[in-house]
């Protein structure tokens, strides 16, 4: 059955967000307009008052919104905000920031035109030889190219279209026009909309500019997406940037780390990126991508339960289980839901795994309905179940 923990705040909509530091420390995060709430052992964490956060998204914002933990760390990813970490430093105390990207990520490089600093350290004037820069570029990263150094600065003001300031984050070896320059890939009206962890690097995807990029952290060094040293050499742990190549232009959905690589669902299908060869980690210089299957996904947070992922089909009537099968030598995505589909008639809203007692993902709909599978894949066991709710127009708003 249901327990009841508490009032949300001001009886607001609000969307759950898990937070699980250890296997004996977790967390359910409330979150409504402008304002995270916390719970842990089903019970509201009080100092005094509510502990409560303000965070920048508002209520129109939290459906889109995606996370990725890492220990005491929760990555979160909107479109609409910059890329965000939420640090938890005890039960009571919880801080969120802007993440300060180092040196990266960036678009192609570019020479057509170029760029001269005022100076080679802290705040310097920057000079386009032609129209490049916009109001909205404030806190943008730009990588200049001198000789065969590279250096980089990050856009504090704005003067006109050629004229910019920028506080040096790397010293220039000297003050003249740019070889070439590469213009950062996050700026405002233009961060990416989702986000995870794979082979230890953060990982991006999914800006308006680039839907089909993805944008993978330095090796073991999170906020670092370093495409080279300053020297510009490449290496194996150096950040990454891949753009899907297809027929299509498919807006990454989701992303969802595995044995296999990481399984990415756009709108038209599902891929995989993995290393070239089977074993080895993915490089700048050792990285594919290749098609799976052409289902189609849905904007909603996937769930891995062993080595398959389930993800919602893109008119989120149907579930598909993206698994790898060893007859095709790929993965593939049988569909879940092929006998039980008046259960989903209402369109999944969100999924939630339970894995005790039993093996249960849970769906939420568009209606307020609960509903239930039994996912014991290795038994061949998969079973739908609903749920009706008692009280008068009672519904489920998040899992």
């Amino acid at each position: 059955g249901f327990r009841y923990i508490a009032n949300t705040r001001g009886d607001a909509v609000a969307r759950l967000i898990p937070f699980e530091f250890s296997t004996v420390q977790a967390y359910v995060i409330e979150a409504t307009d402008l304002k995270f709430r916390f719970y842990k052992e089903r019970a509201r964490i009080v100092s005094g008052t509510p502990v409560e956060l303000t965070v920048p998204y508002a209520a129109a914002d939290l459906a889109a919104l995606r996370w990725a933990q890492s220990a005491d760390v929760l990555y979160q990813a909107h479109q609409s905000h910059a890329p965000r970490n939420l640090t938890r430093t005890s039960h009571t105390s919880w801080s969120i920031a802007t993440v300060a990207f180092q040196d990266g990520p960036y678009l192609d490089v570019r020479s057509d035109i170029t760029i001269t600093p005022s100076g080679t350290s802290g705040s310097v004037t920057l000079t386009a030889s032609a129209a490049l820069f916009a109001a909205g570029d404030v806190g943008r990263l730009v990588r200049l190219k001198h000789g065969s150094a590279w250096s980089w600065c990050e856009i504090t003001a704005f003067t006109d279209t050629t004229h910019v300031t920028a506080t040096v984050k790397s010293t220039a070896t000297t003050a003249s026009a740019s070889a070439a320059f590469r213009l950062g890939a996050f700026y405002p009206g233009n961060y990416p909309a989702v986000v995870t962890f794979f082979e230890e690097r953060l990982t991006w995807a999914n800006t308006p500019a680039q839907p089909q990029t993805i944008w993978a952290s330095v090796s073991g060094d999170y906020e670092t997406m370093a495409p080279s040293d300053a020297g510009g050499t490449v290496a194996d742990d150096s950040a990454l940037t891949f753009t899907i190549s297809d027929d299509r232009v498919n807006a990454i959905r989701w992303l969802s780390a595995g044995a296999k690589g990481l399984a990415i669902g756009t709108v038209g299908g599902e891929f995989t990126m993995q290393a070239t060869s089977l074993g080895e980690v993915v490089t700048p210089s050792n990285v594919t991508v290749r098609r799976e299957t052409t289902r189609g996904s849905a904007a909603l947070a996937p769930v891995r339960i062993g080595s398959a992922v389930l993800f919602v089909q893109r008119a989120r009537r149907k579930l598909f289980e993206f698994v790898y099968n060893f007859e095709a030598d790929g993965q593939v995505a049988p569909e879940m839901t092929l006998l039980a589909g008046h259960v989903t008639r209402a369109k999944i809203a969100a999924l939630a795994w339970q894995g005790e007692p039993r093996s249960i993902l849970w769906c939420a709909m568009d209606d307020g309905t609960l509903a239930g599978m039994t996912y014991m894949r290795d038994q061949q066991v998969i079973g739908w179940h609903r749920h009706p709710l008692g009280g008068t127009g009672a519904k489920v708003l998040s899992l």
